[in-house]
Parts: C-alpha cells; sequence; structure tokens
C-alpha cells in the first residue's frame, strides 16, 4: 500500500464513528442547535456553555463538528476580547447535514476521464 493511503478498513471505521459524538461535542452541537440560526463564536459557545475555561474546552470539538457536517462555519468576526478573527458557527438540521454529506461524498469521487480506449 502507498504511503499515505488509507487503508479500507480504516476508512470503514472511520464512516462507522462519523456520526457518534462525544458528550461535550453533543452538548455543543445540541446547544448551537438550540440558538439556531444565529451563528457564535467559539469564545461564546465556550462562555455560555462553560464559563471561564480553556479554549479547549471547545475549539476541537467544534472543529471536528465541522469537519463531519454537524456544524458550518458562517463567518469571522473580530473577538472584543483578543482583538484577533475568530470563526462564527450555526448548527446544520439533519436535513442540511445529510444533504451537506451527500453532496461532499459526490464532490469527493474520483474522476477518471481522458483514458476511453485505453486497454
Amino acid at each position: 500500500m502507498p504511503e499515505g493511503t488509507i487503508h479500507d478498513n480504516s476508512r470503514a471505521a472511520q464512516e462507522t464513528y462519523r456520526d457518534r459524538l462525544s458528550r461535550r461535542e453533543q452538548l455543543i452541537y445540541n446547544y448551537l442547535l438550540s440558538v439556531s440560526p444565529r451563528p457564535l463564536s467559539d469564545r461564546q459557545v465556550k462562555i455560555n456553555l462553560f464559563g471561564a475555561a480553556d479554549m479547549n474546552m471547545v475549539r476541537p470539538r467544534i472543529t471536528t463538528l465541522i469537519q463531519n457536517g454537524w456544524l458550518e462555519e458562517v463567518d469571522s468576526v473580530k473577538s472584543q476580547t483578543t482583538k484577533t478573527l475568530g470563526r462564527r458557527t450555526r448548527a446544520r438540521t439533519a436535513g442540511e447535514r445529510l444533504a451537506y454529506l451527500a453532496s461532499k461524498a459526490e464532490w469527493e469521487q474520483p474522476k477518471f476521464g481522458g483514458m476511453e480506449g485505453v486497454a
């Protein structure tokens, strides 16, 4: 197997667990779904759910939720606290997530063209 490729069993396991959320991911997703469609920054989510806790309580989980289609990154805003740009996200509904995953799967399909007539 070439270096950097994913074994079929690993790919199947990844697909199986993509829909399983940790307790903290569920908490973050359900909170964003409850305020939907209003997008919130990572810092706003952290403050509303965990108070003065570390940003690492939410940031990696929000990234994973975006990667797996549960959340959508909407825009960036300047934080009043840090004066830096930060993302704002919103929760996708079940229907929006299914449509996103279907379009993502279609987009990621390998395209084989230009090989007609090659034996």
